[in-house]
């Protein structure tokens, strides 16, 4: 994967917005728990729960820029810990493959299985083919809606181990 680092930055804004926009779209994940839930699953594995009562509101305005706040902060942490920016160009495009090829195996055992299961709809007078087509294009919409998540996950949760010769090991959340 090839990039300037403003593409990659652009990318990964773009990851983060629809992450974001995931959560609080749906008016019942906007509340504490789910909120909370997010944070730790996504976000930060070490977030101080007081701290979600800063919001006064739970809409999402204020669960959006709450959610940007916390992130700004992680990618400081990350900026300040690994400060050469080759590195953390590299780091960019490594969670951003990861994300990809993660998603991508899953989506081809998925599409492996479906079409176990729709060969086996061929004898109950059903139509296999657009219905594996119906499935795939679920399936697939789904996957890339995930590609969002998990960059962001890969993102703020990996663990950077430095290395004796200054180069930093990722372990994947």
């Amino acid at each position: 994967m090839t990039g300037t680092p403003v593409e990659l930055e652009n990318i990964i804004n773009q990851c983060i917005e629809e992450a974001i926009n995931q959560l609080i779209t749906k008016k019942e994940n906007l509340n504490k728990q789910t909120i909370l839930d997010f944070i730790f699953n996504n976000l930060d594995y070490n977030f101080d729960v007081f701290e979600i009562e800063k919001l006064d509101k739970f809409n999402k305005r204020t669960v959006k820029k709450f959610l940007l706040d916390l992130i700004s902060e992680r990618l400081i942490h990350i900026h300040q810990f690994m400060p050469d920016s080759f590195q953390q160009l590299f780091f960019k495009r490594i969670i951003l493959l990861k994300a990809l090829d993660t998603l991508w195996i899953e989506q081809s055992d998925n599409l492996q299985q479906l079409k176990t299961v729709i060969n086996g709809r061929n004898w109950g007078q059903h139509r296999p083919i657009y219905e594996f087509q119906v499935e795939a294009h679920r399936s697939f919409t789904e996957m890339r809606e995930a590609i969002y998540l998990e960059a962001v996950r890969n993102l703020l949760l990996s663990e950077l181990v430095k290395t004796e010769d200054g180069s930093f090991d990722v372990e994947f959340p």
